[in-house]
């Protein structure tokens, strides 16, 4: 399997890129994993994340995603 590692994605991740620039590094990408996804309903983080989200569904939706949280 070819495999394409991103690390920190989301915080390079801008939607306002050329789309050519940000197509070239998406369309590589099978599988984006979202460590302590519960983030999601933090007030400061979760927008972010949301919109992270949406934007992957929308425009990628070859793109899986996984949510990992830790439970203790």
């Amino acid at each position: 399997f070819p495999v394409t590692i991103a690390a920190s994605i989301m915080r390079h991740y801008d939607p306002y890129k050329t789309t050519q620039n940000r197509d070239i590094i998406f369309n590589t990408i099978d599988c984006i994993i979202i460590d302590e996804i519960h983030y999601i309903e933090d007030e400061e983080r979760g927008i972010n994340l949301e919109s992270f989200i949406m934007c992957i569904k929308f425009l990628y939706p070859h793109i899986t995603i996984v949510g990992l949280i830790h439970l203790s």
